[in-house]
């Protein structure tokens, strides 16, 4: 399951529905096209999915609070909090508590509250937070895949150790390649989003 940054609602497109049941695409609600992660995630589960991701956005993020109860019976739901710009702190809390990854936008109460409970860090000017270490195999995953060093062999992230704190592993790209530093050596970023709200 995936949502569009910034696509909110949606309706029923007959050409894009009869296109998705040819790809072998399950549709949770072809008839209204309403976006509801939980019950997609349900669907999935019912459908004898055990490896599930999910998106949730804005406000909605308080959805992995439900999202995170159906992960059992070895069920494994790897959890994704966007769009976190003028979230609440209710909503900050939810996904502090159950996210794997939570990208920080723009959202003061993000980098306030989840920046140091972060256990690393990809990015510097709107950085994705790693919550627990699931995120940081999805993470270390992608970048394996992505990242070679000048020579053209791929660089290893196995001797990353994640933790809280100023010790915290940031990932960054220096234009080049992709670098490895600790939170207490990245000083603000001058071209961040501001203001953060």
């Amino acid at each position: 399951m995936k949502r569009m940054t910034g696509l909110f609602l949606t309706c029923p497109s007959r050409e894009i529905v009869d296109t998705a049941v040819k790809a072998r695409i399950i549709h949770v609600f072809p008839h209204t096209a309403v976006i509801d992660q939980l019950e997609g995630i349900k669907l999935a589960i019912a459908l004898g999915y055990k490896r599930i991701a999910v998106s949730v956005a804005w406000l909605d993020n308080t959805l992995l609070n439900e999202i995170s109860k159906l992960e059992k019976d070895g069920v494994t739901i790897y959890k994704f909090g966007l769009c976190s710009t003028g979230i609440d702190e209710k909503t900050a809390e939810a996904m502090e508590k159950n996210a794997d990854l939570i990208w920080s936008c723009a959202s003061k109460v993000i980098r306030s509250k989840i920046e140091p409970n972060a256990i690393a860090q990809v990015g510097v000017k709107i950085p994705v937070h790693i919550m627990t270490e699931k995120g940081w195999r999805l993470v270390k995953n992608h970048l394996r895949l992505t990242n070679l060093d000048r020579t053209g062999r791929i660089v290893s992230y196995d001797n990353i150790v994640c933790n809280k704190g100023p010790e915290k592993p940031v990932i960054f790209n220096n234009g080049n390649e992709f670098c490895v530093t600790t939170a207490k050596q990245i000083k603000d970023c001058t071209d961040c989003p501001h203001p953060c709200v």
